[in-house]
This record gives C-alpha cells, structure tokens and sequence, in this order.
C-alpha cells in the first residue's frame, strides 16, 4: 500500500520536513514524524493535504491527511471498500469513523459533523512494535475492530 508514492517499511525521504513532536522518552530516538513537500499527497485517487508522515527506526509506517476536498469522501470510501473489503463503522458524538483492514495496512476515515474529513493510515507490524514501546498509534476507539469489517458501510 502506498501513501503519497511511499511504501511502508521505505526509507525517509530527503526532503520531507521534519515535524517538532514530543515524544515518550523511550520512544524520541526511533521515532520521527515529517510533513511531505508541499504539505499535502494523494491517497486511493483522493488528494490531501496537511499530510504528516511517521517513522519508526527509520521505516515508514504511518500517516495522517485532511482530505483537500472534503466532497471526495464518499468516492474515497468507495474505493478503499473495493479495493479492502466492507469496513468496520461506528457513528457518534458527531463523528463517523470507518476501519478497513488489507493485508498489514490499517486505513481509518474520520468524517466529523463540522470541518474536514481525516485519513489515517498505518502498517500494523510496526505501529504495534510502537505501542510496545509506548507510543499511541492505535486508531481511535477501534482496536477491537473485526479484520474483514462486520459493520455497514460507509455512508
């Protein structure tokens, strides 16, 4: 799976900025997050923007983006439904949040009643050496989430 052109487990690239993030003590040498050139990329046909990546002893394995269009949702959860199967949903506390599970990738969409829609991308393998350590990469509420998705999809 790939974010912006970068697959997980790549190399940081050269010129992606380095972000100022405090970390858990024993987590701030492995650990590293940046902003890509531009500030922004594309994720399953949808374009983003303020995308940070994360790096974990020097391996990409996590990322997050506002969408740039916030009307491509629906199309975007459409995709990534195609591509990863039914997903996993839950609504609430005027947030919808929908879990897809492919492979080792974990791709959450976050869809709030007021502002932008938030994609969150991970390789579970290493988010999970991450965790152990101490670090919180899990996504939000939906941990226990099924792998193959049981709840409706998207809407």
């Amino acid at each position: 799976m790939e974010f912006g052109g970068l697959r997980f487990g790549q190399g940081r690239p050269a010129d992606c900025v380095a972000l100022a993030v405090p970390l858990p003590q024993g987590l701030a040498e492995k650990l590293a997050y940046c902003a890509p050139p531009g500030g922004g990329g594309e994720f399953a046909g949808a374009a983003l923007a303020e995308a940070t990546l994360g790096f974990f002893e020097g391996r990409f394995f996590a990322a997050s983006a506002v969408l740039a269009e916030p009307a491509q949702v629906d199309a975007l959860g459409r995709r990534l439904t195609e591509r990863l199967g039914r997903p996993y949903c839950r609504d609430g506390a005027g947030l919808a949040v929908c879990l897809w599970r492919g492979g080792e990738a974990d791709v959450v969409l976050e869809t709030p009643a007021a502002g932008p829609p938030r994609l969150l991308v991970r390789h579970r393998p290493l988010a999970e050496k991450v965790a152990a350590l101490g670090g919180e990469v899990a996504a939000p509420g939906l941990s226990d989430a099924p792998a193959g998705g049981d709840a409706a999809t998207p809407k």
